[in-house]
């Protein structure tokens, strides 16, 4: 019970923390406040979850809350899976605020407390949702963090795209959220109870007594949680949302608040359903949504010039890969569980993975900016010279993202090729999914190869040759989310151990408590068996080799002492300024953008024209002429209004008689 006492603190923390942010009339103090109040919020946070982790789920009702007569009480309960979520919620979100607090002064026009205010209580929002367990209840909090991270988007007022981008975000994940709402209500009609506890009854029920509806129900809330995580198509908002908000936000966006909707699909769908053919059936719609946004988002950050918009692309490419994932674990659910058990691992093991990388570049993205005053990565470059911390932790970032070993990508990436592959023998498609998503990663890393070349390599520009570092607190930030890049995949044995073993209360929690699936060495290797297929890697050997490699490089390039002589670029004799022959983000593989057009261009909407029948059907005709009745009836009552006392006295005495008699006549009969 004191576990989600520590919980109710955090939140009492992070309530006081924004409306101390708020009245706070020093701007300069408010930062600070944020801080202590999100560094204090997010310690209970990671305390509560590394707790349920060694010591089993927690759950409490706050009966004193509860509305006579309604099915819904805010039950909270704490199990391996919300630990989960919530530790890399506590854990990210202190470090976007300790972020912050060098980023957000150079936005010299806006009031921090517009800022700090609703992210803490955009935090909180994220933490009841993946703790809360009672439906009504959740579909709340999933809305109040929609409402308030809305603000965030918008934060910046006097860019007009800004405002436009959060009015889509907040439109089109309303739209969704319907599906949300209209599931709350038909569970609450037919088991009385809004309790997470009662959903695998009605599920089960519906199932055989009315399947059809429980495939309406399924499909509602995967694609209300497909468009929170930025899935193809449904996804379209990200790139126009999540570069509109301050960096710290976006990296709280995609970094955090799409894996939420990870959580919710997981909480609401495959915790509760029961394995059947329809399971089956999801798996595959599932599977193909990945394959396809990771198709499209990764190819899309081809094209990206923007600094933030191309990292945007990327997450809905890289949130391809978990619902690969979670696709293959819900094909194989009812038939092979073994095999849905590595998917299901595989992709939870990228969930926390992807947060780590994706946090990092959206920062790595915001130093961009705050450097060199601007995203375009056409007319930036050299920024090493003036911020070697951030180059450093871009550059692994990017080879994380790419899936490049021995960093986190690459080792969640290979579960996930391995459950494809594996799953393949079953379903051949799977096989084409998983050749995909191999081939795509080195998309992935074309695109941040173009990223990382554009804005930190080549000459630096005379224009930013007076530039300075960003501040320690970005600079620290970012280093620590780089290290993490690096431990989370050079010691994998721990977040796999994590993700196992946040499927207690699932299905597979049998098969995960005493699975030989994985295996893992004293050294960090990692062991797959799975019916005779065998798959190992061992990151720190790869690691170690690496490091060889780049050794003996340097010792042959120190034995052989060439001379070095800086020279100018050849152009054919002409002499031309070295900012016109730079080679320019928009130079990057401009033969495969031309090759994939399609997929980069905007197609406008059709116009819909009424056909001439339509004019005998107009309503004008009908209340035109009531209209000008009206108008015509209140400017006679306009007469009456003279501004003469005795009149209105009269009026008033004439108002009193007419409802007297009314209520004479109502009483006699």
């Amino acid at each position: 019970m004191y576990l989600l006492t520590c919980l109710w603190l955090a939140f009492a923390i992070l309530l006081l923390g924004s409306f101390l942010c708020l009245i706070s009339r020093r701007h300069e103090v408010t930062g600070p406040l944020a801080l202590a109040s999100m560094a204090a919020a997010g310690i209970l946070a990671v305390f509560v979850s590394v707790q349920v982790y060694l010591n089993g789920p927690v759950t409490a009702s706050i009966d004193s809350l509860a509305i006579a007569g309604f099915p819904a009480v805010p039950v909270f309960t704490i199990d391996r899976l919300s630990a989960l979520f919530l530790g890399m919620i506590g854990a990210l979100s202190t470090a976007s605020v300790l972020y912050t607090q060098g980023y957000l002064p150079h936005i010299k026009r806006e009031d921090p407390r517009r800022y700090y205010f609703p992210f803490l209580l955009f935090i909180l929002g994220m933490m009841a949702v993946v703790t809360v367990a009672d439906l009504f209840y959740f579909l709340l909090f999933w809305e109040f963090m929609t409402l308030t991270s809305y603000f965030l988007v918008v934060y910046q007022r006097d860019n007009k795209k800004n405002l436009e981008a959060g009015f889509l975000y907040f439109f089109v994940t309303h739209v969704t959220s319907a599906g949300l709402i209209l599931v709350v209500i038909l569970f609450g009609g037919w088991s009385g109870s809004m309790a997470f506890t009662a959903m695998p009854e009605v599920y089960r029920q519906l199932a055989t007594a009315n399947p059809v509806m429980l495939n309406v129900i399924i499909g509602l809330l995967v694609v209300c949680f497909a468009t929170k995580a930025g899935i193809y198509p449904l996804g379209f908002w990200f790139p126009e949302a999540h570069p509109a908000a301050p960096a710290g936000t976006s990296a709280m966006l995609s970094g955090v608040m799409n894996k939420v909707a990870v959580y919710g699909l997981l909480r609401l769908t495959y915790w509760m359903l029961p394995a059947s053919d329809m399971t089956t059936s999801w798996g595959l719609v599932i599977a193909t949504a990945g394959v396809v946004s990771m198709i499209v988002g990764n190819l899309r950050t081809l094209s990206e010039k923007d600094a933030k918009r191309l990292v945007a692309q990327s997450t809905i490419g890289q949130m391809g890969y978990v619902w690969l994932g979670l696709g293959v674990s819900f094909m194989f659910l009812a038939t092979n569980p073994w095999l849905s058990l590595l998917g299901m691992v595989g992709a939870l093991y990228h969930v926390i993975n992807d947060s780590c990388f994706k946090s990092l570049l959206f920062l790595n993205a915001g130093s961009i900016e705050y450097t060199s005053g601007q995203r375009d990565l056409n007319k930036v470059s050299g920024l090493i010279k003036l911020i070697p911390l951030t180059t450093a932790a871009a550059l692994v970032g990017s080879l994380a993202i790419a899936g490049v070993p021995p960093l986190n990508g690459f080792m969640s990436k290979w579960m996930l090729y391995q459950a494809a592959v594996a799953g393949g023998k079953t379903w051949p498609v799977l096989m084409l999914y998983g050749v995909v998503a191999v081939f795509i990663s080195t998309v992935s890393l074309a695109g941040y190869i173009k990223f990382f070349g554009s804005a930190f390599l080549g000459p630096l520009p005379a224009s930013l040759e007076k530039g300075h570092n960003v501040p320690l607190s970005m600079r620290c930030t970012e280093g620590c989310l780089a290290v993490g890049c690096l431990v989370l995949g050079i010691i994998p044995a721990w977040p796999l151990a994590l993700a196992a073993g946040s499927l207690d209360g699932s299905s597979l929690a049998a098969v995960a408590g005493n699975s030989s699936l994985l295996a893992f060495a004293p050294w960090g290797a990692v062991k797959v068996n799975l019916a005779g297929v065998l798959g190992q890697v061992a990151p720190l050997i790869i690691l170690f080799g690496l490091a060889v490699g780049c050794l003996v490089a340097y010792g042959i390039y120190r034995l052989a002492a060439a001379p070095v002589r800086p020279a100018e670029l050849w152009n054919c004799g002409e002499l031309e300024p070295q900012a016109e022959v730079l080679y320019r983000a928009d130079s990057f593989y401009l033969p495969f953008r031309e090759h994939f057009a399609a997929l980069y261009r905007s197609w406008p909407w059709p116009s819909l024209r009424l056909p001439n029948l339509a004019v005998w059907l107009d309503l004008d005709r009908l209340y035109l002429p009531l209209g000008n009745q009206f108008v015509k009836f209140s400017r006679w009552i306009s007469r009456i209004h003279t501004g003469g006392p005795r009149w209105y006295l009269l009026w008033q005495v004439a108002g009193l008689v007419v409802v007297l008699a009314a209520v004479f006549l109502v009483i006699r009969g």
